[in-house]
């Protein structure tokens, strides 16, 4: 069934997502577990699962810093997940790699999820950075960037453009990162990134 994905990035804090349905979008965007993936469903969205805490260091309130715990902790989101029914409204797993290399240690986050998760859902990986997202071709089943920065009303959507040229990149490039700010430019920044191949 053709699905087309417009997701948000939701206020965790804020009680009711049905604003978000009632806008036009379909996934939201940042889950950090269970919580926020039946949270989501009950607004009648899919979620991603944000898994970029595992990989770089976070706030400690957040999630634990120390290795065994995080990785730990990864396990029981995965587990949650998946003993409270909501594998289906999971949509992909998210790496918002927003730096210029990633310690090699992501492959055990990666490996955790494939095996987890049987390959049921792809892996998605922003990159700020894009000329590099060939070094991930192997680990991720697709790619995207910004098309728009924080209150810069001028769009960055030949970043696309040059992603899906760049030589020996091959994963899809299919997200396109809209920021906050960029006012009546939203519309042409989202159309635009959507002609360049998002």
């Amino acid at each position: 069934e053709p699905f087309f994905p417009i997701g948000i990035y939701t206020d965790h804090k804020r009680a009711d997502w049905n604003i978000y349905k009632k806008q036009g979008f379909n996934i939201a965007m940042w889950a950090d577990g269970a919580g926020a993936v039946k949270k989501a469903k009950q607004a009648g969205l899919y979620s991603s699962m944000q898994l970029v805490q595992y990989i770089i260091p976070v706030d400690e309130s957040w999630i634990p810093q120390e290795h065994g715990k995080k990785i730990a902790h990864l396990k029981k989101s995965l587990q949650d997940i998946k003993n409270q029914g909501l594998s289906n409204d999971l949509l992909f797993y998210y790496i918002d790699n927003e730096f210029y290399h990633l310690k090699s240690s992501y492959r055990e986050v990666i490996d955790i999820v494939k095996k987890f998760d049987k390959n049921q859902h792809p892996i998605y990986m922003l990159n700020g950075t894009y000329a590099i997202a060939r070094k991930y071709n192997k680990d991720i089943d697709f790619t995207g960037t910004y098309a728009a920065e924080d209150t810069y009303e001028k769009d960055r959507t030949n970043a696309f453009v040059t992603l899906n040229e760049t030589e020996n990149q091959t994963i899809p490039t299919i997200i396109a990162q809209i920021n906050r700010g960029v006012g009546n430019n939203f519309k042409p920044i989202l159309f635009g990134a959507i002609a360049k191949g998002a």
